[in-house]
């Protein structure tokens, strides 16, 4: 079974409280219902996941030294942070 590449982790509200749930799910998929116990979720991203994407993607970059002072590295940053907020 292959790991989600982002799950996201209850808050769960407890006698004044919030402590960190030991259930996961892969959406947040939080409703009306869970609000009175659940104050909120932290989405986490495996990092294996990233730098997997990371590394196939630097391979395929033809970047050359013009390129760099030329908007290269802006580039591969934008990727960057797109791929982090689809994840």
């Amino acid at each position: 079974m292959k790991a989600q590449d982002k799950i996201y982790i209850p808050i769960v509200r407890e006698e004044k409280r919030e402590l960190l749930c030991t259930i996961w799910w892969p959406e947040d998929n939080r409703t009306e219902s869970d609000k009175e116990f659940i104050s909120g979720v932290i989405p986490y991203i495996r990092k294996d996941a990233l730098l997997e994407w990371a590394k196939e993607h630097y391979t395929s970059l033809d970047i050359t030294k013009r390129d760099m002072w030329d908007g290269g590295y802006n580039c591969a940053i934008k990727e960057l942070i797109d791929k982090l907020n689809s994840l």
